[in-house]
């Protein structure tokens, strides 16, 4: 499994809910793939009395069916992207559900384990499920989200999603206090379906027992895709525990913000939404704004020209070598030299000394030169820096570096 370096491009997959019917209908190849991806998920579900995952999907609540559904969209537009445009992710990222379907498009899972985990997973909640427990998002920031949370009893946060909306889940009675005062503070508030149960909460600590006893014969397999964890904080290792990880969404908070934040750190530039709809390539512009590049080919019933219209700019990474323009360089290096300085990014113009006005010191800019190697895959070992040491000038450098290792 790669390693951050050399991270460019961020597949994204959303939780339950990012359905619509006949996602396909313009794309007979995607028709193709989501037909062969339903029936091994279907040969799955049938022992559980559910109906078809290609079912018209109820949107009106929450239902086991809607989350397979929600997994077999996403697994189709992953393979679409893949087999049929040529597009390769660097990193997997999921949100909440979208976690276990990160899972399996990176390998370590198959497609029937992955079903297999989610209908285990409703088993295990309608055995736990409580009437009187809620979810739902409120507009607030982490800090304000967490004080909210702290003012009823039971109640915490399940996941922050952007600097500027949190989910909160508790008791019933206590959210709709907590709804009452946000509504008075001018602060929305959207209840989310989300099932009997108190998403990703410590009272879901008996189900999570029943689930992880239930699904421990599945055998995974080392990832093939880097995988970043919102509930963990970080990427997956080798060693780590990925029907644990599946567990673990039950009971722990999940962090998309700071995934998203570090991913940009780590050279991430593109987010594409994988699945239907931009629930999570919007989530991506209310944390990084246009730092970064959006793209949700899937947003709604598309031709295949659309979809290969949209995702024309996305290669791999190999491919991606030295094809930034001069002002996507510029930010990039702009943005590391910040994070070497400890400065923020506005204070390093392009032009600015960086010796002279920051004290960089040759450590510094060493670190810098290694991610700006991986990143543009050029040779700078050798290359001597600037007499002056800018933005501009170091730009410069990278791009005569490559120039040179083409000739």
């Amino acid at each position: 499994m790669p390693t951050s370096a050399g991270w460019r491009t961020a597949f994204c997959f959303s939780g339950a809910g990012a359905v619509f019917a006949d996602p396909f209908a313009y794309c007979p190849a995607g028709r193709g793939i989501a037909a062969g991806i339903a029936r091994r998920i279907d040969a799955v579900t049938s022992g559980y009395g559910w109906p078809s995952v290609l079912t018209g999907p109820d949107l009106s609540s929450w239902s086991p069916l809607l989350e397979l559904q929600t997994y077999h969209a996403q697994l189709a537009c992953y393979r679409v992207l893949l087999d049929e445009f040529g597009v390769r992710p660097d990193v997997l990222l999921g949100h909440s559900l979208g976690e276990i379907t990160a899972l399996v498009a990176a390998n370590g899972l198959t497609v029937e384990d992955g079903a297999f985990l989610l209908c285990e997973r409703a088993v295990a909640l309608a055995a736990h499920a409580d009437d009187d427990a809620a979810t739902a998002a409120f507009m607030l920031s982490p800090q304000e989200g967490r004080a909210f949370a702290e003012q009823a009893e039971g109640v915490s946060v399940a996941a922050v999603n952007s600097p500027a909306q949190v989910v909160l889940s508790g008791p019933a009675d206590q959210m709709m206090r907590l709804g009452d005062l946000a509504g008075a503070r001018g602060v929305t508030v959207t209840p989310l379906r989300a099932g009997p149960y108190a998403q990703h909460h410590p009272a879901l600590e008996p189900a999570f027992e029943r689930y992880l006893q239930s699904v421990r014969g599945v055998q995974a397999a080392p990832l093939r895709t880097a995988v970043w964890s919102p509930v963990l904080a970080r990427a997956l290792e080798p060693e780590d525990d990925l029907v644990l990880l599946a567990a673990l969404q039950m009971v722990r908070p999940l962090d998309f913000r700071g995934a998203v934040a570090e991913l940009r750190s780590a050279g991430v530039g593109e987010f594409v939404e994988c699945g239907v709809k931009d629930t999570s390539t919007r989530l991506v512009t209310a944390t990084l704004g246009d730092r970064v590049r959006v793209s949700a080919p899937f947003r709604k019933r598309s031709a295949e020209a659309e979809i290969r219209q949209i995702t024309a700019h996305l290669t791999s990474h190999e491919e991606h070598a030295m094809t930034d323009s001069n002002d996507d360089m510029i930010g990039h290096l702009r943005e590391d030299y910040a994070a070497a300085l400890q400065i923020p990014a506005e204070m390093v113009t392009p032009d600015v000394d960086l010796e002279a006005e920051f004290g960089l010191d040759s450590l510094q800019h060493r670190l810098v030169l290694v991610k700006a190697a991986e990143r543009w895959s050029v040779d700078l070992a050798r290359a001597e820096s600037p007499a002056t040491i800018t933005v501009r000038s170091v730009a410069g450098m990278v791009r005569d570096a490559g120039a040179a290792g083409q000739a």
